[in-house]
């Protein structure tokens, strides 16, 4: 009921189907300053929705034009660690999908498990590890259609001096960064960053048989790869440092999509 009120609710400020939907991870909001012809909704307005508890998610729904394209963009999101439910925190998702949106730009900020890897670079997300284990059956490595070709994404990415690596993401459940110890098991997996977001919203997205890009940015190394103490606020400030280099990657993806394939 909820899910079809929201959708009925945005229906009157969208006069066509978005091309693609985007979810903005912490600190990486100055993308929507390029959105064309905005409308800007609080997440409060909306049937369904919460307002997000956490710093660095402004908890606003951004309708508009870029590039030619309609876009429906999310400047914050849902975590597990807030006490909500999975119903919850994928029902942007489910939303979009409603609006027949089939494409999805899902963004966070992580920490990096690999020594050599540059912080404040980012990384495609080629795969998935569930280390909540709340999805059992798919607790190690997920992996899903993307909407790109990642090797021309990251031959464009090194074309304008940005480091976008390819890896695997690994799903935690927060709110308390990882140990050492858990560090060290999630390589041993194959992880290479870690957050505490992402996975269910990636993992609903397939379920709904929509295309995905997923980009992590490089915020800080993970407990044990460094020494160094990290809180929130850091990851926030640092993210916000990659976000003129950030919204070039989200222009290159919307610009590569051919909507008349969708």
């Amino acid at each position: 009921m909820k899910l079809k009120q929201a959708k009925e609710y945005l229906e009157n400020f969208i006069s066509e189907k978005p091309n693609i939907a985007i979810i903005l991870g912490s600190g990486l909001g100055k993308f929507i300053h390029k959105i064309d012809n905005k409308i800007e909704l609080d997440f409060s307005e909306i049937p369904g929705y919460i307002s997000p508890s956490i710093k660095g998610h402004e908890g606003k729904l951004i309708i508009g034009k870029y590039n030619d394209k309609s876009i429906i963009c999310s400047q914050g999101r849902f975590h597990l660690y807030e006490g909500l439910g999975l119903n919850t925190i994928t029902f942007p998702i489910q939303l979009f999908h409603e609006l027949k949106c089939k494409n999805l730009l899902i963004t966070n900020s992580g920490g990096c498990l690999q020594k050599n890897w540059e912080i404040g670079g980012f990384m495609n997300i080629s795969s998935l590890i569930d280390f909540t284990f709340i999805n059992s059956e798919k607790a190690l490595k997920t992996v899903f259609t993307q909407l790109l070709n990642k090797e021309k994404f990251i031959k464009y990415a090194k074309s304008e001096n940005i480091n976008l690596y390819d890896g695997c993401y690994t799903w935690t459940q927060g709110p308390s960064y990882e140990t050492p110890a858990e560090i060290k098991e999630i390589k041993s997996l194959g992880g290479n960053a870690v957050g505490m977001s992402t996975y269910p919203e990636i993992l609903k997205a397939m379920e709904l048989n929509m295309n995905v890009v997923g980009i992590t940015c490089l915020t800080n190394y993970a407990a044990g790869i460094s020494k160094q103490i990290l809180t929130h606020t850091d990851v926030v400030s640092r993210a916000k440092k990659s976000n003129s280099r950030f919204c070039k990657l989200i222009d290159y993806v919307i610009k590569n999509i051919n909507i008349n394939e969708l």
